[in-house]
């Protein structure tokens, strides 16, 4: 490829080397900014890595609680899929649920109906601005031998919920009309 005269300044500038100001680099000095390029795309893969290692090591550890005595359960975050099971002896009740999020999944355990077993709760901040959380509460069912769903009182589902052991009252709020309200559901 022949090159037009006019391509060249005084200062000796040529726009096809990669430039510091207005002085042409070396090839020294253009092999150090790959060199420093590669080195900085080898720091963002490595962290990026970690946080995958993180989050298969979250997967990798279960929370483990009894809800009454005899009875082991064992909820498993998986991503966006939490998986759990309750063991009686031999016997083991469980179910897969998918949870549409891009948020980090918790698992909080609490007595939510206030029966005296164990439930657990499963929570994230919302998908948008991250105002608000939601939970997804599953309380334990000796009869069923398993978690049951609990739907809130008011609204879709449950958000920012609050619970009052005093009072035997779970709290959330919900919108009416795009006015958002508190509901309160008493067990």
């Amino acid at each position: 490829m022949r090159l037009r005269e006019k391509e060249y300044s005084d200062d000796g500038y040529r726009p096809w080397l990669p430039l510091v100001g207005k002085t042409p680099l070396t090839v020294l000095e253009r092999f150090e900014h790959y060199q420093q390029d590669v080195m900085n795309q080898l720091k963002i893969l490595a962290f990026a890595s970690l946080l995958l290692a993180l989050s298969e090591a979250r997967a990798a550890n279960p929370t483990v609680f009894s809800p009454r005595n005899g009875i082991s359960a064992k909820v498993l975050i998986d991503g966006t899929v939490v998986r759990y099971e309750v063991r009686t002896g031999k016997t083991v009740n469980g179910d897969e649920i998918d949870i549409h999020t891009e948020n980090l999944l918790n698992v909080e355990l609490a007595d939510y109906n206030f029966d005296g077993y164990q439930d657990f709760a499963i929570h994230h901040i919302d998908d948008g601005k991250g105002t608000y959380t939601l939970f997804y509460i599953y309380v334990y069912s000796p009869k069923a031998n398993t978690f049951i769903n609990l739907r809130p009182k008011c609204g879709d589902e449950f958000v920012n919920v609050r619970i009052n052991r005093k009072t035997r009252t779970l709290t959330n709020m919900h919108w009416v009309h795009n006015a958002v309200t508190s509901c309160t559901k008493k067990y």
